[in-house]
């Protein structure tokens, strides 16, 4: 009976090692910018494919504004859902890349080249391919033909709609936006025709959105949906919590095995693994731009003394040996 307790506790050991061990990686945080910034140039340049994915153009000009805790290396841009593929820098001598990010949101992240510090503006612009952005037309509206018969609801309600709220930033005014939509095939929308673009601009106070709306006639594209897995980020952000649980289940067989002489018995057990799966969002939900920074420091106390774990291991492996001799 002895045994098995002492038993018990070495495994209840081994996983707290786990634990530790994934906490103890240093972690990187991207902290809001508290008046830290100023966005001179919000651009937003948008296309339909074929398929009614829309193909995005973003052009900022982010203006440092403190850089006492640190320069700016990469920014976090909202985007509308998870399902977007096929990011590109359009600005070569400023991004050294530009990928999707899910951090509490979904965003297009943009590492520079270089670090800018208080006073200097970074010109940047990227572009992806998003999915799935459109809402359906209301089944029972799709047989009508005569569009000025119907209210403004009606409208809308036949069409396939696209309800654009673009990443606003938390803490961070934005001098001069402007979103153009492509005006071709376009059956309805409330903004301004300016040459081939609806357009909209002005100006933004931090943390304020904005919203654009277009809809189109089911026979104006192909309407298909595509859901796209980020396998990379999903492993990415899971990588140290999986590490963890192996090592666990490594330690418990490699104890169960060779402890069986030492206990007098031995076991077994069952170990289930997870997988990963991308929904279909037909609306637009957007999560807000954010600076990144303070990657060099550790804001919740993760970080922990590797000769601290070595030390407290060991004496819980002297404790174990007194008890089972």
């Amino acid at each position: 009976m002895k045994g098995v307790f002492t038993k018990t506790r070495a495994i209840a050991a081994m996983l707290l090692l786990a634990v530790l061990t994934v906490f103890a990686v240093p972690q990187k945080s991207s902290a809001a910018s508290y008046g830290q910034d100023e966005i001179l140039y919000y651009g937003i340049e948008a296309h339909l494919l074929d398929t009614g994915s829309v193909q995005f153009t973003y052009t900022i000009d982010w203006k440092v504004l403190d850089s006492k805790n640190g320069g700016v290396s990469w920014v976090k841009i909202g985007i509308p859902n998870s399902n977007a593929d096929n990011f590109r820098s359009l600005t070569p001598d400023t991004i050294k890349s530009v990928k999707y990010y899910s951090d509490k949101g979904t965003y297009a992240r943009v590492d520079f080249k270089k670090e800018y510090m208080a006073g200097e503006v970074i010109h940047f612009s990227f572009g992806f391919t998003q999915h799935n952005l459109f809402k359906r037309p209301n089944s029972s509206k799709t047989n009508v033909t005569t569009i000025n018969m119907l209210n403004d609801q009606e409208n809308w309600d036949r069409l396939y709609v696209y309800d654009f709220t673009p990443g606003w930033f938390t803490y961070i005014p934005v001098d001069r936006y402007e979103i153009k939509w492509d005006a071709t095939k376009v059956a309805k929308c409330n903004e301004a025709l300016n040459g081939q673009y609806y357009y909209k601009s002005g100006s933004l106070s931090s943390n304020q959105k904005v919203f654009f709306k277009v809809g189109y006639a089911p026979e104006s594209y192909n309407f298909t949906t595509k859901n796209v897995s980020h396998w990379d980020e999903f492993f990415k952000l899971n990588g140290q919590i999986f590490f963890g649980i192996a090592f666990v289940i490594f330690a418990i067989i490699v104890r169960i095995k060779y402890g069986d002489a030492y206990y007098g018995h031995g076991g077994g057990g069952h170990y289930h693994g997870g997988g990963c799966a991308c929904a279909c969002a037909c609306a637009c939900a957007c999560a807000g731009g954010g600076r990144a920074g303070c990657s060099k420091k550790d804001f919740y106390g993760t970080k922990v003394s590797s000769k601290r774990l070595r030390k407290v291991l060991r004496s819980g492996a002297k404790d174990a040996e007194s008890e089972t001799l």
